[in-house]
């Protein structure tokens, strides 16, 4: 690489340029625009992006200036006006981070890339944005000054990704993580999930074919590791063969208890596993919870026989959390044997689902179709199992919390963005295996920083996200190589203490 110059209306600007070969021409690349020129010995340029700063070639690594070398006044004069948008709420999330030494997990990623992880990391958790926004963002927050050498330009992003996306990166973050978690509570209560998700690109080599409803949708295969009070994530990996095949899990969970990672329950997603799979894992003496396929004889026989005493005012719960809020299940625990393995089974109804359930069908019945398609009989039938669901599991639980873990999978979709529906936070375009895998990492990590803000935001009246929003209300200017945050106003001040975090008056830029 080499640092080109050019004159524009008596102003130095200049670039970093790369020598390529397009099909046997050689052609000169911009790797780096780097802007003015205020000092070309001493490697100082200043632009839109970053400011000022400098930039050594022979490392290509970008830093603040030195305090010893003298910047003109005027140009300084310039910067000073420059706002930081969003101070707060990116201020809120590295000290917690610095407090529970989580930073610590970067050192397992390449030097080069740390910022512009840090940064990526901080993106997805502070905004719903597309990753074509990753470098306005940046551009506009306190994230920039924290992580100089960050660079969220999309084409970066999609490189970034592909980097981190490698098995070796994973492996070596994933060591990290466990041996920083190990002598925590959190490896308490292990929930290990074997699940199939959709992604937004579905022609990847990782992708299963599942029928589910009728419905035959592109699938990838995950396994993944959480505490399964505090949902804190512990482990996860792409699956080469069947995520959901017994011997596979029964041999991956009896691998990580080698380590020391014991899996209290082995949650199965998909309804799609048979009762002879499941005979299997019992066999290992694995603690298993799965919901029962809707098309077997024993779903048919069991809510026929059961579905009456179920929807009773005692069975009745409202669902609470982050997902589906205030919707009305009924849930009643039976006990069962089938195939000589005692089962607890659990049958629910969910109304809210039941409504749109026979809404749709009634659409569907007054709709074109034959007479036999149409026969009342038909549509009764259909209509007396929507909104039922049968949850079996090998251990006693109680029923509140047999919906909690239910409800884990609508989580998981969530953190990982991996949903039937368009998600925001999927990359511009997932050209390789590679790229999925680092954009999956990228949000485990948030999800990591997230669960642990959540854990401190128990006690408080706001949900973690208002608080953010709060927080990101506080502005700060660079004044004289100085970031200066505002005043926070009452309520930010409050937040700040709930958090044991004090706002510094000001932050110098070399720091």
């Amino acid at each position: 690489m080499k640092i080109a110059y050019k004159q524009q209306n008596g102003i130095s600007y200049a670039c970093v340029m790369q020598s390529v070969r397009i099909n046997g021409v050689p052609r000169n690349r911009v790797v780096h625009y780097l802007g003015r020129v205020l000092d070309k010995d001493k490697g100082i340029y200043k632009n839109k992006e970053r400011g000022i700063f400098r930039y050594e070639i022979e490392t290509d690594q970008f830093s603040a200036v030195p305090e010893e070398i003298d910047v003109p006044k005027r140009v300084r004069d310039e910067e000073s006006k420059k706002p930081i948008l969003n101070f707060g709420d990116v201020f809120l999330i590295d000290e917690v981070v610095k407090s529970l030494e989580l930073n610590q997990l970067f050192e397992s990623f390449p030097t080069k890339s740390r910022d512009s992880i840090h940064a990526l990391v901080l993106f997805y958790i502070l905004t719903k944005l597309n990753n074509n926004c990753a470098e306005s963002w940046l551009r506009g927050s306190f994230a920039r000054i924290l992580y100089p050498n960050a660079d969220l330009r999309p084409v970066k992003v999609e490189e970034l990704l592909d980097s981190v996306g490698v098995d070796e990166v994973h492996a070596n973050f994933m060591k990290a993580y466990i041996g920083l978690i190990r002598n925590r509570e959190v490896l308490n209560d292990v929930v290990s999930i074997g699940c199939l998700a959709s992604p937004y690109s579905p022609h990847l080599p990782l992708n299963a074919i599942k029928i589910a409803n009728g419905k035959i949708n592109r699938q990838i295969r995950l396994f993944y590791m959480l505490n399964g009070k505090t949902h804190e994530p512990i482990y996860f990996k792409f699956v080469q063969g069947d995520a959901l095949d017994p011997t596979n899990l029964t041999n991956r969970i009896e691998n990580f208890a080698s380590f020391g990672i014991k899996t209290d329950l082995l949650f199965l997603t998909g309804g799609q596993i048979s009762f002879e799979e499941l005979t299997h894992i019992y066999k290992h003496d694995i603690p298993f919870f799965t919901r029962c396929p809707n098309s077997t004889r024993f779903f048919g026989e069991f809510l026929e026989k059961h579905l009456e005493e179920t929807e009773t005012e005692e069975n009745l719960r409202v669902r609470k959390g982050k997902f589906r809020e205030g919707s009305l299940i009924y849930l009643k625990q039976f006990k069962a044997t089938y195939s000589g393995i005692p089962l607890y089974c659990y049958l629910g109804l969910d109304k809210e689902r039941q409504a749109a359930e026979r809404q749709k069908l009634i659409l569907e019945y007054e709709g074109e179709g034959s007479p036999r398609e149409k026969s009342a009989t038909t549509l009764s039938g259909k209509l007396s199992s929507t909104g039922a669901f049968i949850i079996l599991s090998s251990v006693d639980i109680p029923t509140d919390t047999v919906m909690s873990i239910y409800f884990l999978r609508q989580e998981l979709e969530k953190v990982l963005g991996v949903r039937f529906e368009f998600d925001p936070f999927t990359p511009l375009v997932v050209r390789s295996e590679a790229t999925l895998k680092g954009y999956l990492l990228m949000l485990f990590i948030a999800n990591i920083f997230i669960r642990q803000l959540q854990k401190k935001c128990d006690d408080l009246i706001w949900p973690l996200e208002k608080v953010l929003v709060e927080l990101g209300n506080q502005k700060a200017r660079v004044v004289n190589g100085v970031v200066v945050p505002d005043d926070p106003s009452s309520v930010q001040r409050t937040l700040y203490k709930r958090f044991g975090i004090t706002v510094p008056k000001g932050i110098p830029l070399n720091e």
